[in-house]
């Protein structure tokens, strides 16, 4: 999403998963003392986001898994720098990047003049004068 986007669900909708009730974003509130108007600015939301995470799991790892083969004791993982190991559980959250759809109709005319929502981060004055004057998919 762009900068400066709000997110469209409530703020009911908006909490992230949490059976025990204990990482909403109103314990996020008091517990950081940021300010959450609604709509929440999507800046505030990965905000607490990431919060959420060093509440569950702070040592996250980052490196990309490039390969999953399924074997008797669970999967093998093959990581990004070659490194292999074995899990008896997977979780995959691939993200919404790889899903990016764009109409054939638009394949012949160039992404400077028809590009993807996906594709812009800022859209200040320049981009909206860009808004305007090209197609989005």
């Amino acid at each position: 999403m762009p900068a400066g986007m709000f997110l469209r669900s409530s703020w009911g909708a908006s909490h992230i998963a949490d059976p025990s009730g204990k990482l909403t974003l109103d314990t996020y509130r008091l517990s950081t003392g940021n300010y959450l108007s609604a709509p929440i600015p999507l800046k505030k939301f990965v905000d607490y986001g990431r919060w959420y995470q060093r509440q569950v799991v702070p040592d996250v790892e980052k490196r990309s898994v490039t390969d999953v083969e399924a074997g008797k004791h669970g999967f093998q993982l093959t990581l990004a720098d070659g490194e292999t190991f074995t899990s008896r559980r997977l979780i995959i959250a691939a993200g919404i990047d790889r899903f990016l759809w764009r109409p054939v109709e638009f394949d012949a005319v160039s992404p400077e003049l028809a590009s993807h929502s996906s594709e812009h981060r800022e859209l200040g004055l320049e981009g909206e004068w860009q808004w305007n004057r090209t197609v989005h998919c």
